[in-house]
């Protein structure tokens, strides 16, 4: 039974009072949100794998993921705030969604949400103003809150928030300090009265911020998609903001003026990026650290003045439909006392790095063993144009690239899955045929549990070389999907990190604006994406929470980043379907498998970089395990000095050791691209030092910033990629009846350490 809705208050709000007596009315013309809800409410309990309706219980699991998603570090609702939201609407959101009354819902409890924001982000600004910190302390703050309860009332949110200033003050602070050559110089009083200034600010910026959070847009999306994610992680509601993102990362193409900005503490916006061929960079005017003062988004004559503005309304401000004439003005950041205004005009982009792409590598070997020449397939994602329109399809663009390889008579392939999300089902299928030919691929099932087997009718493969695919914590759904296929067929090694993320869902978008009525804004309604069905291998197991287990583990650090499918909310269960009849699997591998563990378990030893990772996996493991940082400055800085020691200690060992690397692999590897631009050309463009330096942006293993040596990996070749590399010239020579005691003599521990594996 629905309760009438009131708001309540410790204190007067005066400002969001003010703000939200500015939210749209939903009259004709306007998205009529209340009508999107209540159609969300029948297409979920129809469409969902789950066929489960939205009910109290539902309800309840909805509250307390919209609390979570608003407040997810529990800074601005005490237990006091949640329990009575509890008590008001933890299990009436349902009754109100069914009867088309979302609004009455998401509008109070956005209300209560800004309230609180309002009410911290001020007494923020007090002690920032007021409260003396000495950094003293022998004492720690949580680096994360997601895990704590919610503080019981005012009294303990208070002491949250002094902990938390005197935390960014410290951190503040510390950054201001000076780095003499490597050593950290203590900061001064100076530092300490622009800590406080620079934060402030940052507390200004945030209340104008909220201040941009008034659309009745805003408001439905937080509500509806706290709806969609109790049904499971992949559900969600995505208004027509994040609908265009979706769609073009979908399809790998978006519109855009090719500016990338970012908001600085004095609320002004400066260029971050200009990317290479786009309007931004070809009119030769716009240079990185220009700052951009105001934006007139359809060259209407009216440039409309953005500091402090919210980033996603600038961004918005700065793109349009393809055509679209964007007026800029902006200050050079050479001459700040002159100002230009420039016109743009909005292109469709094609976002290159998220296409597939490849490299041609020749291993030059010593006298007495041939060459082998090897082909590295790096997929960012699953892409696929929108069905009807023209645009890069990645299994058709993978197809091309592995056609080219064949041509290049390269002997085996990596296939880079690093990273990779997923995307379309359809594209992953045809890709999987072209690396096992006809038969079952996978099997997919729906929420009536009738199962389907999709297959390919490709009756050869169009590469039969060894494979080997790359993997770690992040390849996900359509990743896992291509990765399970291969193994399940012996047609691939897996190689990475213990397991992949453990998505085994598929997800349909359903456009609510065409199922509305015509008295609503039917373009701007979004999007519900639903998961629909689930994918099994052949073999008959889920990738659903398990994942794909790699044939060979190396070291990684996606793991300990704490991202995958069994620690999300809500998540599938795993289970099973009988495995297809007619499926094959190719015994090779099996056959080859303990020797290839052994010699690669042995090189990866002997690798310094390997043994890099793996110290900084445990001591990122150790440092959330403790979940604790000091308020004490002299401690802090301690830390610093160490961190300063360990970092210079690291960089000077990887700077000799990859310089004697680097000559090694000039006389050992030639390389070559093969982007999409060269699937047609009568010659590979032989790749430079510079430019395989540049393909160092496609490794996926990195240690946090200050790991990273500015020389980047020789080669362009990260240990995971090297390795995989030296794993499929093993799996190679025994294809071709080398003797196994003829492969490749192993480095001793000693040699690797000093020279590069």
């Amino acid at each position: 039974m629905k309760k009438a809705v009131s708001l309540f208050f410790s204190r007067p709000v005066w400002f969001v009072l003010i703000v939200l007596a500015v939210l749209l009315p939903l009259g004709q013309g306007a998205v009529n949100y209340d009508e999107a809800g209540k159609l969300m409410f029948r297409i979920l309990k129809k469409e969902h794998i789950s066929r489960r309706a939205f009910d109290d219980n539902a309800s309840e699991r909805a509250l307390e993921m919209y609390l979570k998603s608003l407040d997810p570090s529990k800074i601005y609702f005490t237990l006091q705030d949640v329990n009575r939201l509890r008590a008001k609407f933890a299990t009436d959101l349902d009754d109100y969604i069914r009867d088309g009354e979302a609004m009455q819902v998401a509008r109070p409890l956005f209300m209560q949400y800004m309230a609180r924001v309002a009410q911290r982000t001020e007494y923020a600004r007090e002690l920032l103003a007021k409260e003396e910190f000495k950094f003293d302390r022998q004492e720690g703050v949580p680096r994360s809150r997601r895990h704590m309860e919610w503080p019981r009332n005012d009294e303990e949110m208070k002491k949250v928030w002094r902990d938390r200033i005197e935390m960014e003050l410290l951190q503040e602070v510390l950054q201001q300090g000076k780095i003499d050559g490597k050593e950290y110089v203590a900061p001064s009083e100076e530092a300490l009265r622009n800590a406080r200034k620079n934060i402030s600010l940052r507390y200004e910026r945030k209340i104008r911020d909220l201040r941009e959070l008034t659309a009745a847009e805003d408001v439905a999306e937080a509500l509806l998609n706290a709806v969609a994610m109790v049904y499971d992680p992949h559900t969600s509601y995505m208004g027509v903001k994040q609908q265009g993102f979706f769609m073009s990362s979908a399809s790998g193409e978006c519109t855009s003026i090719g500016l990338g900005v970012r908001m600085d503490d004095d609320g002004v916006f400066r260029v971050a990026e200009v990317l290479p061929g786009t309007p931004a960079d070809t009119c030769g005017k716009i240079h990185r650290g220009d700052r951009l003062i105001a934006v007139d988004s359809g060259n209407t004559g009216k440039l409309v003045d953005i500091r402090y503005m919210n980033q996603s309304k600038v961004i918005d401000l700065l793109s349009g439909a393809e055509g679209t004439v964007i007026r800029l003005k902006l200050e050079p950041a050479d001459n700040p006392q002159e100002s230009r205004i420039v016109i743009l005009e909005c292109v469709l982009l094609e976002l290159e790095d998220e296409f597939a792409r490849g490299r041609v590598v020749d291993v030059l070997r010593t006298p007495g063993r041939k060459n082998v020449k090897l082909g590295i397939l790096t997929l960012p994602g699953f892409y696929s144009a929108s069905p009807g329109e023209k645009g890069h399809r990645s299994g058709t663009d993978v197809e091309k690239i592995l056609a080219r390889m064949v041509r290049e008579k390269v002997d085996g392939a990596v296939i880079d899955l690093r990273h990779n999300g997923g995307g379309s089902l359809d594209e992953v299928v045809h890709m999987i045929g072209l690396l096992t030919g006809a038969g079952p691929v996978v099997q997919v099932r729906d929420g009536d549990g009738k199962v389907e087997q999709r297959i390919s009718d490709r009756k050869e493969p169009l590469f039969k070389g060894p494979l080997v695919v790359l993997t770690d914590k992040w390849s996900a759904s359509a990743s896992e999907l291509m990765a399970a296929a291969l193994q399940d067929y012996g047609r691939a090694l897996i190689v990475g990190e213990k397991a992949t993320f453990g998505k085994g869902s598929v997800q349909g978008v359903i456009m609510l604006g065409h199922l509305m009525s015509a008295y609503s804004d039917r373009s701007r309604a979004g999007c519900l994406k639903v998961t629909i069905s689930k994918f099994y291998r052949v073999s008959g197991g889920s990738t659903q929470l398990k994942g794909v287990e790699s044939d060979i583990v190396l070291p990684g650090l996606t793991t300990y980043y704490g991202m995958s499918e069994d620690g999300m909310d809500y998540a599938l269960p795993y289970d099973e379907v009988p495995p297809c009849g007619d499926y094959v699997k190719d015994k090779w591998l099996a056959s080859i498998l303990p020797r290839l563990r052994e010699r690669s378990s042995r090189r990866s030893a002997g690798d310094m970089d390997f043994r890099l990772i793996a110290a900084e996996a445990e001591r990122m493991q150790q440092e959330k395990k403790d979940n604790v940082l000091s308020l004490n400055l002299e401690e802090r800085m301690r830390e610093m000095k160490e961190e300063m020691t360990r970092i210079k200690s690291i960089e000077e060992e990887r700077s000799v050791r990859y310089k004697a690397m680097k000559k090694k692999e000039s006389e050992r590897y030639r390389m070559y691209r093969l982007s999409l631009k060269d699937v047609d050309a009568r010659q590979l463009p032989l790749l430079t030092e510079k430019q395989s330096g540049a393909q160092r942006m496609e490794m996926r293993e990195r240690f946090h910033k200050e790991l990273i040596s500015p020389e980047g990996y020789p080669s362009g070749l990260d240990p995971v990629l090297r390795e995989g590399m030296n794993i499929l010239v093993d799996m190679v020579d025994l294809k071709k009846g080398v003797a196994p005691s003829r492969l490749e003599p192993l480095p001793s521990v000693d040699d690797s350490l000093s020279k590069g594996s």
